[in-house]
């Protein structure tokens, strides 16, 4: 029936069955919202190169913004030009991370945040780039690596995701930057469902170059799931600070020089960063 004069439909109400079910489906729907409120407690650790132990300054930067996170390094060959590669590292990391908090974008917009970065910095130099946030629209977790630094995804002691190192020859790793040919869209894109008690670990290569996937999974499980995310960054970065200096040890790093055609044994000495992230309620 319609009621001409004000222009509106009488809607015959709705059977009481259909509002109890509609009722119990919203109630099911604000159970499953509720059961999967679940955010990423941090630590982070920062190690300088040996060589510059003196300064405390190294090449690494990273950000830690709520459920978000990113390392970034800075490539060292800009010293030879008399350029502080620390600079624009530590720049990339500050925009991406303000693009989130200041403008409000959200986690969800990690990668933008990080195309926004790459596009305003305004220091010379460059630097790979690794980000990870908790989205929670698609309840997953997205980011992107490019370069040579990395993020591994731990459950149970098992590796369930790694980055792949990109590099367009042997320690030439792809960057963003001055002169640099890379873009974010050449980064590896990551999109994962994680699970409350998954370990995340980000890590400049000065971690991935001297610390072996095993070696890894064998100190987190040296430590029962209750062991707090900054103990266990500081101990994954002294280990592999320890790992760098020792000139006997078959580290990846001389494993992928021998493999290039190069002559190496031992460790790696470098910057080392460390996030790690424990996905909790």
């Amino acid at each position: 029936m319609q009621c001409s004069r004000l222009g509106l439909s009488i809607m015959k109400p709705k059977p009481m069955g259909w509002i109890v079910r509609h009722y119990n489906k919203q109630k099911e729907d604000i159970v499953k919202i509720v059961s999967r409120c679940i955010h990423l407690h941090w630590g982070a650790a920062g190690l300088p190169h040996p060589d510059k132990l003196g300064s405390g300054k190294g090449e690494d930067a990273y950000f830690v913004e709520e459920n978000a996170a990113g390392v970034f390094d800075g490539v060292g060959g800009w010293e030879a030009k008399g350029v502080d590669p620390s600079l624009y590292a530590n720049e990339l990391a500050n925009k991406t991370a303000e693009l989130r908090k200041v403008r409000i974008k959200g986690s969800c917009q990690i990668v933008d945040a990080l195309e926004y970065a790459a596009q305003s910095t305004t220091f010379m130099g460059s630097s790979t780039a690794t980000v990870v946030a908790y989205c929670e629209e698609k309840d997953s977790l997205i980011g992107l690596n490019l370069g040579d630094s990395g993020f591994l995804q731990v459950r149970k002691g098992s590796v369930l995701f790694r980055t792949t190192e990109q590099q367009h020859f042997f320690n030439c790793p792809f960057q963003l930057g001055t002169g640099s040919r890379n873009r974010v869209q050449d980064g590896e894109f990551i999109d994962l469902r994680i699970e409350v008690g998954d370990w995340l670990i980000l890590g400049t290569d000065g971690l991935f170059d001297n610390m072996k996937t095993e070696e890894i999974l064998e100190l987190i499980g040296c430590y029962d799931e209750n062991v707090d995310p900054p103990l266990l960054a500081h101990r994954l970065a002294q280990t592999a600070m320890e790992f760098s200096m020792d000139e006997n040890k078959t580290s990846p790093f001389a494993e992928n020089a021998n493999e290039a055609g190069f002559i190496y044994l031992g460790g790696k000495r470098d910057d080392i960063t460390v996030l790690v992230g424990k996905v909790v309620k």
